[in-house]
């Protein structure tokens, strides 16, 4: 994955002098391999480190943390796109007209993308030039995200599987039963009293 993004630092747009098709592809492919992997294989992870009792928690912990992190990413992703075609606004202004310039700066930038293909020709190169310089910075950022969290796979711990069965009762009713069995244990050693000493 961190690979795949660093290889699209420099993605060509299509109609720039570099732009190879299959450049443009292989790139893709190589992220999407890294990417792929990461959906099942933590959840793996954990759920052998984690006592069988704890696997439904554990496992519902980690979707929510997965789903918050993702919402947290496209924010922060489409914030830096936004600041980053702001910066080309004046470009952008000088090479179309006021209406077309504003809604292709900013945060009206990425839903407008599709007034591009409508663009005359110098114009559109202008465009999509600010378009790759803004997603570029993107991909840096999720590139030092990539490989700030291959750093942190390294301290994942070496666990050993086992193929023992451990049959382990989970709900309401193994809850109520193990606090029934704990207090019937507890009173018969109050009752038992403290152990008599012979003389």
């Amino acid at each position: 994955m961190t690979l795949g993004y660093g290889l699209l630092i420099d993605l060509p747009y299509p109609g720039h002098n570099s732009a190879k098709w299959a450049k443009i592809i292989i790139d893709q492919v190589i992220a999407g391999i890294g990417i792929g992997p990461n959906f099942q294989s933590p959840l793996i992870a954990l759920q052998s480190l984690v006592h069988p009792r704890d696997i439904a928690t554990a496992t519902a912990t980690f979707g929510f943390t997965r789903n918050l992190a993702t919402s947290i990413s496209v924010v922060i992703g489409g914030v830096v796109f936004q600041n980053e075609m702001k910066k080309h606004s004046a470009a952008l202004r000088a090479a179309l007209d006021p209406s077309t310039a504003a809604q292709l700066s900013g945060g009206s930038a990425g839903a407008n993308v599709g007034l591009v293909a409508g663009l005359p020709a110098a114009p559109r190169e202008i465009v999509r030039r600010a378009f790759a310089q803004s997603l570029r910075t993107d991909w840096i950022m999720y590139a030092a995200f990539s490989a700030l969290a291959v750093g942190v796979s390294l301290l994942i711990t070496k666990q050993s599987l086992t193929k023992t069965h451990e049959q382990t009762r989970t709900g309401l009713d193994a809850e109520k039963r193990k606090t029934l069995e704990r207090a019937n244990s507890e009173r018969r050693k109050r009752e038992s009293g403290p152990p008599r000493e012979e003389v």
